[in-house]
């Protein structure tokens, strides 16, 4: 009879040291899963702030080439206006100059437009990847 309790005395023991060593592993189970989730969310956001800087990046470039053909189309409406007021050109000179101008003005305001739109449909994108992923 001793020896009976003996053996669940030690086998009481040898439990005890068991779910503690399985409760040691879940915890450090469990933090390593916390830590690889916070990296992930971690990476995702850098992510997110790449996407969204080469965007910037983008729309400053063609900021830039709207902002030259503004210059442009302002260069030659002044020359033209000048000229024509001050008797330089003819009707003919000044229809060249302000067409011009326009082409000019044209040709920086389209790429603009364009990258504006593209800008826009890219974060909806990834407003609504985002909403996916919170949950409700």
């Amino acid at each position: 009879m001793r020896n009976v309790k003996e053996l669940f005395g030690k086998h009481k023991i040898l439990l005890k040291q068991f779910k503690k060593k399985m409760q040691k592993s879940n915890k450090q189970k469990s933090k390593k899963e916390v830590i690889c989730l916070k990296e992930k969310e971690s990476l995702d956001s850098k992510l997110l702030e790449l996407k969204i800087e080469s965007l910037r990046i983008k729309r400053e470039h063609t900021l830039t080439v709207f902002y030259q053909s503004l210059f442009i189309y302002s260069s030659f409406m002044f020359v033209a206006v000048i000229g024509f007021v001050n008797k330089y050109l003819n009707s003919s000179a000044l229809s060249i100059l302000l067409l011009i101008a326009i082409l000019s003005l044209i040709v920086g305001v389209v790429p603009y437009t364009i990258m504006i739109l593209k800008e826009e449909k890219e974060i909806l994108k990834l407003y609504n990847e985002l909403a996916k992923k919170i949950p409700k």
